[in-house]
């Protein structure tokens, strides 16, 4: 059927269903957004402990002179600690967070085509062995940050013993490494904070994807001729490539809802879906976006089966 055809045979009623899918989807992308939300903040509330701790160890080493050359092992050791702490802690929780969200894009498909009455052949799991990649992937990604947290601290710390900055500006530097809340005067978090939340909220969303498209995938083997669309979080927040990719894959749009297992095109590059480890670091960074089933025929006089 071409474009001006399904424009004519989309009823005002098949309109409404179909606005109420959306709806549907649109609640179950805050949902996540939420969790990602709050997975994000219990990490950031980790970071701040491990600040909070090493300054205060710091604080304790550091003599009325300064810091001195003979205390450099245990101010090093102290940095070390905080270094694995911030690891060793924050890795169960990035863990856990990370099958929440395989949990969520797993069950997308069906508790948002479930309330249409359209029964397609959703089964109870899926493979988790993506899951397990990503986590790996995460967690080396965390170790990372942790080592280079350790090597900027290391830094600032011999600098301090080398008397080249004070006790109190080694503090403010390793402070501002770790630091949670944004300045008076900016918006801006610590470089490894920063850094820490990119990860989780990139990551959490393409955990979230990737079982969506499993899901997707193992439905499609069953049910010829679904296709997709990208839908963003409609919010001043998605970046212009989505928003122009969110338009062009509507219902109604040009080309509109594609296939299911063919390809998009979001800011020149192709993607099975958005988060598509393919895409470049700036179309996948903090991505909200989804990729949404869709059969006109779900939509004619209240859906079919």
């Amino acid at each position: 059927m071409s474009l001006a055809a399904l424009r004519e045979a989309e009823t005002s009623e098949d309109k409404a269903a179909r606005r109420q899918y959306e709806r549907l989807v649109d609640r179950y992308m805050k949902r996540a957004d939420r969790l990602t939300d709050r997975q994000t903040r219990n990490l950031l509330r980790q970071l701040a402990d491990a600040r909070r701790q090493l300054i205060d160890e710091l604080t304790s080493l550091a003599g009325r002179d300064g810091f001195q050359a003979a205390q450099l092992a245990s101010l090093r050791a102290s940095v070390e600690a905080a270094s694995a702490r911030l690891y060793q802690e924050a890795r169960p929780n990035v863990q856990e967070a990370m099958a929440s969200m395989w949990d969520a894009g797993a069950a997308f498909v069906p508790e948002t085509v479930g309330p249409l009455g359209v029964e397609l052949p959703v089964g109870q799991t899926i493979s988790t062995l993506q899951l397990v990649v990503s986590q790996e992937v995460v967690i080396d990604q965390l170790l990372k940050l942790s080592q280079d947290f350790q090597f900027r601290a290391r830094q600032a710390v011999t600098l301090g013993v080398l008397g080249q900055k004070s006790p109190f500006q080694v503090m403010r530097d390793l402070g501002e490494l770790l630091r949670t809340e944004p300045k008076f005067a900016g918006a801006s978090k610590g470089k490894i904070v920063s850094e820490a939340e990119t990860l989780m909220r990139t990551q959490m969303m393409a955990v979230f994807n990737i079982a969506n498209e499993v899901r997707q995938q193992e439905i499609g083997r069953d049910v010829p001729g679904l296709k997709k669309y990208w839908r963003t979080a409609r919010d001043k927040r998605v970046r212009p490539d989505h928003v122009s990719a969110g338009a062009r894959y509507q219902v109604g749009g040009s080309p509109g809802p594609i296939a299911q297992d063919a390809e998009y095109t979001v800011g020149g590059e192709k993607a099975r879906y958005p988060q598509d480890p393919r895409l470049s670091s700036k179309q996948r960074s903090r991505c909200r976006c989804v990729s949404v089933l869709y059969s006109a025929a779900w939509f004619e006089k209240g859906g079919t089966s």
